[in-house]
């Protein structure tokens, strides 16, 4: 490369700065300053340097200079560095790539969408808050609701149970006051009945002609109280005979037989609940006469057992049961204090 030829385009005010911009195949680029602009310095490598190589170099150079075009990087000059014959091409200084236009462009683009997918996401926060303060209002709505359908309910529940309590209360005293009714007119007729034997009985003794059990027969003729349903029966009953035996009471022995009829007939027991009978069954008149050693002896049978021959019954029991049913034939009312 004759150096005459770039005699023109030689740079005497010079400076490098030391820093590399890039490196390629065929040189180096270094940054330069030239009257304190920054310019780009690209110098050839030693090992590709011959002589055809210069002498094309410095035909691009010269080419290169009578060149003005945007789109191309301007040659300002040539520059000898010291101890060295190979020229550095000075241009002016791009301080951006296309690498970093396009980087560039790529961030802008990031950018715009990093601000779209803010926009969105707080859109969307926003959107979920306005959704969950909805869901909110209407939970709240709906547990009002649910109180006071449950306050109402409450109130109604209360209402019926007064009115079922008022109710229970009203059957409850009328019960009580036909079970008493019925208890006082037994105990009339039990009066009455035991008044009307001891008239008999004293007849008896005074004309001496009638028989025991001819006076005992007129008494089983005799009209009885109106006898109750079974289930009044129970209810009257089914209090006395869980009694305890106490000094000086009085208690009465009845046929266990009859007392078993009695109880199957009124369904007593759990086990006679199927085997009651109709209301118009009867058990008949009570027959204790089976205690007896005959039908004229006052005499007991002996070795007679509790609930195998007899059954033990309180006294109030036994009135109720002989006001209603009466005693048959050969049959005594059979007494006995406890002591």
């Amino acid at each position: 490369m004759d150096r005459a030829q770039v005699e023109p385009l030689l740079l005497p005010d010079l400076k490098e700065t030391g820093k590399e911009l890039g490196r390629g195949a065929y040189g180096v680029v270094t940054e330069v300053i030239v009257n304190e602009t920054t310019c780009a310095a690209k110098k050839l490598h030693d090992a590709i340097v011959q002589e055809n190589t210069l002498r094309r170099f410095g035909d691009e150079v010269l080419l290169h200079s009578q060149q003005r075009h945007p789109n191309i990087v301007q040659l300002i000059g040539v520059y000898y560095p010291p101890r060295s014959q190979l020229p550095m091409l000075v241009m002016e200084y791009l301080p951006l790539s296309l690498t970093q236009c396009l980087q560039n462009a790529l961030l802008l683009k990031e950018n715009e969408f990093n601000d779209c997918t803010r926009v969105l996401k707080k859109t969307i926060r926003s959107r979920d808050e306005q959704l969950v303060k909805l869901q909110q209002s209407d939970l709240d709505l709906l547990k009002k609701r649910e109180s006071y359908l449950k306050e109402k309910r409450l109130t109604e529940l209360a209402a019926m149970k007064e009115e079922y309590d008022a109710k229970l209360l009203t059957a409850t005293k009328e019960h009580e006051q036909q079970l008493s009714k019925t208890h006082e007119e037994c105990e009339a007729r039990v009066t009455e009945v035991m008044k009307e034997f001891k008239v008999k009985s004293s007849e008896a003794l005074e004309h001496a002609v009638v028989s025991k059990s001819e006076l005992l027969s007129s008494l089983q003729s005799l009209p009885l109280a109106r006898i109750p349903s079974y289930e009044t029966q129970k209810e009257l009953i089914r209090p006395l005979l869980p009694q305890c035996l106490k000094k000086g009471e009085k208690w009465c022995l009845v046929g266990v037989r009859w007392f078993k009829k009695w109880k199957k007939c009124t369904g007593f027991d759990s086990k006679d609940q199927d085997t009651a009978g109709p209301s118009s069954s009867h058990p008949g008149p009570i027959d204790n006469a089976s205690l007896f050693k005959s039908n004229v002896s006052e005499t007991l049978k002996d070795y007679l057992m509790e609930e195998r021959h007899y059954a033990l019954l309180p006294k109030s029991a036994w009135n109720l049961l002989l006001s209603w049913y009466g005693l048959s034939v050969g049959s005594r009312p059979i007494i006995r204090n406890v002591v």
